[in-house]
């Protein structure tokens, strides 16, 4: 992982578009950190990866997650990347 991730979960999820807060971010944190060693996370709704950054920056050793998302957008979408199709976005963060 990232040292930069794991510094400061929100600096790095902050780069990424979408409505996940600062508060909320370092909650998911928190909620990861809490899961422990060897923990699977499922997150249901990942958009851009706004959130698994910060899930991700609180995982455990050998802990992992599971990010379900169609990753087909919407309108709203389009007004916030260009477009409706999220995937490309979404690893794009996860290269971060």
């Amino acid at each position: 992982m990232s040292p930069t991730l794991t510094a400061d979960p929100w600096a790095a999820a902050s780069q990424v578009s979408g409505w996940l807060t600062p508060r909320e971010g370092r909650f998911l944190h928190q909620i990861a950190a809490a899961a422990g060693p060897g923990a699977h996370l499922l997150e249901i709704g990942s958009c851009l990866g706004r959130s698994t950054l910060c899930l991700a920056a609180g995982l455990g050793e050998r802990a992992s997650i599971t990010s379900v998302d169609p990753h087909i957008g919407s309108p709203k979408h389009t007004h916030l990347i260009g477009c409706t199709d999220t995937y490309p976005h979404f690893l794009a963060t996860l290269d971060r």
